[in-house]
């Protein structure tokens, strides 16, 4: 992959970390495919159960209570936020970036040249692939390389680091959630804590993740206002993202897969509202967000606690599913 030395401003998060993504065939992408205030498409809900379905067991294993939905949606946030920092990677459950090892001197041997980078990840592990299959180094055991930054070294600051990767999301699960709550009891008792709301839960949670150095942020942390900076970018982060896996969560039972409604595209938003005869409606389902499906949308926000801003994002399609299966008696 064709190496780049500009990384534009937008292909990070709020938190200052790059967003990247993969292609079909395996390749980091820059820009970023997807931002980060919309963390999945409503086609996307089945994937949320299957997270949910995977955090909430160990959950229970390490902390001895159930999790509430407060806390599940706090904590996959934060691994989804750390996906879109380009800190857990797909096909490998690692969800939230734990490092496992540095390079030994032999595969850095084989990388020597390659400048540590996002866009060059892909070529590493072929590099290093093709050094395993000659035998000059050993495969590495549950772990795969990538790249990390710290705002302490030179810039463009990456350096090559393996991280923990596993089969399943029960596996990654599982080493994430002892991250959150056996190693970091303050954020155990955060995310016991959690209410829903979210802009208060989140800042807490990036609070609770700054002081045990689970991420560094970009500000100097020499100053009070560096370090509540790094805070906040974080906490901001993670607010993206609540609203949006509660929706694709409603309804979510532990073990269960959801069924019934899909509400993916603007027609299909406007059936929905038409079929729950929402305030403005008939609409006319063309597709097309004028200013009655505006309304329309508007109105049903108000009437289901969301955000009310005329967006039929996440939260609304999920939040638009779950009403039609009640009204359909469908029970996931």
């Amino acid at each position: 992959m064709t190496q780049s030395t500009l990384i534009p401003a937008s292909s990070f998060t709020t938190a200052g970390r790059p967003i990247f993504t993969l292609d079909t065939g395996g390749e980091l992408l820059f820009p970023p495919a997807q931002l980060i205030s919309a963390p999945s498409p409503a086609s996307g809900r089945a994937r949320w159960w299957e997270k949910a379905n995977a955090f909430a067991p160990d959950w229970q294993k390490e902390v001895g209570s159930p999790c509430s939905l407060p806390a599940l949606v706090l904590g996959l946030s934060q691994a989804q936020h750390e996906t879109l920092c380009g800190d857990a990677w797909p096909g490998e459950f690692n969800w939230g970036a734990v490092q496992k090892r540095r390079p030994t001197s032999a595969e850095l041997a084989v990388l020597a040249g390659l400048a540590p980078s996002p866009q060059n990840v892909a070529l590493a592990r072929r590099m290093l692939a093709a050094a395993v299959s000659t035998g000059a180094i050993p495969a590495p055991v549950g772990a795969a390389l990538h790249v990390d930054s710290s705002p302490n070294l030179p810039p463009p600051h990456w350096y090559w680091m393996f991280f923990a990767a596993f089969g399943d999301d029960a596996a990654g699960a599982d080493l994430f959630v002892r991250e959150i709550t056996v190693a970091r009891p303050n954020c155990r008792a955060i995310l016991q804590a959690a209410t829903g709301a979210w802009a208060q839960d989140c800042e807490s949670m990036s609070g609770g993740l700054y002081v045990t150095h689970y991420y560094e942020g970009v500000h100097s942390p020499a100053t009070q206002a560096g370090k509540q900076a790094n805070i906040d970018e974080y906490a901001r982060s993670m607010l993206a993202l609540c609203p949006g896996i509660a929706g694709a969560l409603s309804g979510w039972t532990l073990g269960g897969t959801p069924t019934g409604a899909v509400v993916s595209s603007v027609k299909d938003v406007q059936h929905a509202l038409n079929v729950l005869k929402v305030a403005g409606t008939p609409l006319d389902e063309d597709g097309s967000l004028g200013p009655k499906t505006d309304a329309a949308v508007r109105a049903f926000q108000a009437s289901a606690g969301l955000s009310v801003d005329g967006n039929p994002g996440t939260s609304t399609k999920a939040a638009l599913e779950a009403a039609l299966d009640k009204a359909a008696g469908v029970t996931n």
